[in-house]
């Protein structure tokens, strides 16, 4: 799996950062970067879209 999840600040700038492994072993990470980055404009980019399915909205951003 290869996803990249990219922030646009309010002011412009734009970074991100990409996620490689299995669901997982990168889930928790993807997490953590974008409850880091909430206050911030957020696109989750998949390479395929079977992996796009393995992910649920809630389990990216509203994680228990």
């Amino acid at each position: 799996m290869d996803i990249t999840i990219k922030v646009k600040e309010r002011n412009g700038e734009m970074y991100g950062k990409t996620f490689i492994g299995n669901k997982e072993q990168i889930l928790p990470q993807m997490q953590e970067y974008i409850k880091d980055n909430k206050h911030h404009y957020i696109d989750v980019f998949f390479s395929s879209e079977e992996e796009s399915k393995q992910f649920t909205y809630d389990e990216l951003f509203n994680p228990k």
